[in-house]
């Protein structure tokens, strides 16, 4: 398969790198002269855990391929988008003209309609999941962590061809894939659940910090529970999306326990948390979190004094 990745970002990287060891032909799409500050080569220093008991450590320089241009008549058969959503308009608009015969795969978080956001794409050309990976560059090295399994989800009927041929990559490439039902609610879940633990990082420093402190995992988890309310409002059921509720209703001594356990004994999760800055992805989150609540008339208190915190931080 012919794959453009969109932007050399952690996760296009990681699973360009997975595609390519597969076999596939992969080029990284970046914007015009972004290839000479990028370099040939990413130096990746990673844990691969498509292994399962025997995860893999792996310590290399990886040559890469990329072009800054994108023609109406590419012959991609696949295109990987994850970037953050509050960039996600200027790139569905860009290829909107640049489709072609291509997939889009799209690997990005989103807080609004994902469905409203790619209204000016061909829906038989989408396929919609999420990575199970993660880390954080330091200039040109990439230190981070790709798990066995990818989440794949739809928002209606059966699957498309462009659907069937995304899943058929990564079970290609050596992943097994994860379906997520009702996948608009999973990206909502998930976002709130992230704006819960990123309000503690305002106060506790890092996410880092958070992941490795049982007090600041406890203090993240009181501020999770406070989006139950604002996913119900925004019409998520939450008894239909039980399981995946779970961390935001479990109680806080277990979660926190639960979390630090997880971090403290595995190298793969500490390098997806990263050391990378991940201010502008904080600030947005937590913001974007506090808009809706206020919007539907949902008190978070929690959330409201970390919001008000990220402007004396400077952050808003």
């Amino acid at each position: 398969m012919k794959i453009l990745l969109f932007g050399r970002g952690v996760i296009t990287t990681l699973y360009g790198w997975a595609f390519e060891k597969a076999g596939h032909s992969v080029t990284f799409y970046v914007r015009p002269g972004r290839s000479a500050e990028h370099g040939s080569h990413v130096h990746l220093d990673i844990f691969d855990g498509r292994r399962g008991a025997q995860r893999k450590h792996i310590d290399e320089d990886w040559a890469i391929r990329m072009v800054e241009e994108l023609p109406a008549d590419h012959t991609y058969d696949l295109i990987l988008v994850s970037v953050q959503e509050w960039m996600f308009a200027e790139v569905a608009k860009f290829l909107e003209s640049r489709v072609g015969h291509a997939t889009i795969l799209i690997f990005s978080n989103f807080w609004h309609d994902p469905e409203e956001a790619t209204r000016g794409l061909p829906k038989d050309r989408l396929a919609w999941g999420f990575p199970l990976a993660g880390g954080a560059f330091r200039e040109n090295a990439l230190r981070g962590a790709i798990y066995a399994s990818v989440n794949f989800g739809m928002f209606s009927g059966s699957p498309t061809e462009s659907e069937v041929a995304a899943r058929k990559l990564f079970r290609d490439s050596g992943f097994k894939i994860a379906e997520k039902t009702h996948f608009r609610d999973w990206l909502w879940i998930h976002f709130a659940t992230n704006a819960g633990l990123m309000s503690q990082a305002i106060y506790a420093g890092s996410m880092e910090t958070v992941m490795g402190s049982f007090k600041e995992a406890r203090e993240a988890a009181l501020t999770m529970r406070e989006m139950l309310p604002v996913l119900r409002a925004r019409g998520v059921d939450l008894q239909q999306n039980f399981t995946g509720l779970i961390p935001l209703r479990m109680p806080r001594f277990l979660f926190a326990g639960g979390m630090v356990a997880a971090f403290s004994f595995s190298k793969a999760f500490q390098a997806v948390v990263g050391k990378g800055d991940h201010n502008e992805e904080l600030r947005r989150t937590v913001m974007s979190v506090l808009k809706e609540a206020a919007e539907l008339g949902v008190e978070t208190p929690r959330l409201r004094r970390a919001g008000n915190r990220l402007g004396i931080l400077g952050l808003n």
